[in-house]
């Protein structure tokens, strides 16, 4: 990798940490507002819009710091690791924004899931990128539902989000797991820089498996990932490993 890549790369990790600063002092202020005393109706829905933003500002940082770190090849470490127990908590911690935005998960989880070696870290990033996606573009204001089904065999555990959104044109499927490449909707504006799959896609692949799509406009989208039971990490965890 190039000097000039690494530059790059260490720049966008220092902009996007320097963002946490004043989106944490936001949530201050806004912390001690409330606490000032009784807020009228109109203070409230002020404030309420402004959590909404920095929650929006947060989850792009995020992205923006996923995104650096997998084109940047850093090693990762493997462990044995009970993946029911990582998507439990990741919808557990994506509850208040499916609420949000008025929409329904429904989980389903089989008992041959058992243990998985891969990273935890970067599963779970899959798994919330995937859950966030299927949030963000199901029905707007409609009730909308996300689905997500998790079983595995000796081999391979897969895992199938599925909602009942305004589903993806032939058009753009071949490149949604492009980086910054963004699905443009009339219907609705969604937020996002176009990072999210990008990344699932990337820290699929370093685990060794594969993930697909299947959508139709205006009747949902379907994303399946397959993970190999027994990962084997990149090379340059075991050359890192080895050296130790």
């Amino acid at each position: 990798m190039s000097d000039y890549h690494d530059s790059w790369l260490e720049n966008i990790r220092m902009v996007a940490h320097e963002l946490k600063t004043p989106i944490f002092a936001a949530r201050g202020f806004i912390d001690l507002a409330e606490n000032l005393g009784p807020l009228n109706e109109k203070q409230e829905q002020y404030l309420g819009r402004a959590i909404d933003s920095l929650g929006r500002m947060e989850r792009l940082v995020l992205l923006i710091l996923q995104a650096a770190r997998v084109d940047s090849g850093k090693a990762v470490r493997f462990e044995e690791l009970n993946i029911a127990n990582v998507i439990e908590r990741d919808v557990h911690q994506l509850e208040p924004f499916a609420d949000q935005h008025n929409v329904k998960l429904h989980v389903e989880l089989g008992a041959g899931l058992g243990l998985l070696r891969g990273n935890i870290d970067s599963l779970s990033q899959v798994i919330s990128n995937l859950l966030t996606n299927a949030i963000k573009y199901s029905k707007p204001n409609d009730g909308g539902s996300v689905w997500l089904n998790a079983d595995g065999d000796d081999q391979w555990v897969t895992i199938v989000v599925r909602d009942d959104g305004i589903g993806i044109s032939s058009e753009h499927l071949a490149r949604i797991f492009d980086r910054f490449y963004r699905v443009e909707n009339g219907k609705q504006k969604i937020e996002g820089v176009g990072l999210g799959l990008y990344i699932v896609r990337a820290l699929v692949e370093q685990h060794g498996g594969v993930v697909s799509v299947e959508s139709a406009v205006d009747q949902g989208t379907t994303f399946t990932i397959r993970l190999p039971r027994i990962a084997k990490p990149p090379e340059s965890v075991v050359d890192e490993a080895a050296s130790a």
